[in-house]
């Protein structure tokens, strides 16, 4: 059992990923993203997708991706607390 705090699933797509559609099976109608099965099915959970440019062919370094996605990360830890700390009178 869960105690306390904020949980979070990121889903992190690879390289020529795409963040929604590699989730999304097109093999039954209508499609299905199983990352907002998920959701549904853990909410005590919540769960995110992390978006960035995965061409191969992009400028842009592994590094320097894993850098915004910890920095996307926290920013929604902070704003996630400040939510928190309202919605308790804090």
């Amino acid at each position: 059992m869960l105690m306390g705090g904020f949980h979070s699933i990121v889903a992190v797509h690879g390289l020529n990923g795409h963040p929604f559609k590699t989730w999304t099976s097109n093999l039954v109608d209508p499609p299905f993203n199983w990352l907002d099965q998920l959701a549904k099915d853990i909410p005590q959970f919540r769960v995110f997708t992390f978006s960035y440019n995965a061409s191969t062919h992009a400028s842009i370094s592994l590094d320097d991706i894993a850098k915004d996605l910890l920095s996307d990360l926290q920013l929604v830890r902070i704003e996630s607390c400040r939510g928190f700390a309202k919605a308790h009178g804090s």
